[in-house]
């Protein structure tokens, strides 16, 4: 039995990326239209524009070369983001989950290499300050 498609005989982008995500975490987003069209596009959409324009993705499905496309633009900001982002992000993780959790410290060196999550948690929330009436949200 193969992947289910939607009537339109494309894929469900949402099912693909969170069986993605979950086979791999730390380089997978799970995409959902609602979050990242109505959300993330929007407050970053001068950033996605000038990317998607120089992505290529050879794919018939448009939904899959979205996300595909979705995901090289994630990988640009978190690898283009200061060399100690992905500690920061560790820190200010195991911060928020020490109340939840008396071990999270010793993912330290796991989540430093989480970067999926960090540009999620960076990109969705920035675009959530965003729709609050923020500044608008450009990546530098």
């Amino acid at each position: 039995m193969g992947l289910k498609q939607i009537r339109s005989g494309a894929y469900p982008i949402m099912a693909i990326s969170k069986n993605l995500h979950f086979f791999n975490p730390k380089l997978f987003v799970i995409y959902d239209n609602d979050v990242v069209l109505k959300k993330v596009y929007r407050a970053f959409r001068e950033d996605w524009n000038a990317s998607y324009d120089g992505i290529t993705v050879s794919i018939a499905d448009d939904g899959i070369a979205f996300y595909l496309a979705y995901l090289v633009w994630g990988c640009r900001m978190v690898g283009g983001a200061h060399g100690v982002f992905m500690n920061d992000f560790a820190d200010w993780f195991i911060a928020s989950a020490e109340n939840e959790r008396d071990d999270a410290a010793l993912d330290r060196e796991a989540l430093r290499s989480y970067f999926a999550a960090a540009f999620e948690f960076v990109v969705i929330g920035a675009s959530y300050l965003e729709g609050s009436g923020g500044n608008s949200c450009q990546y530098q």
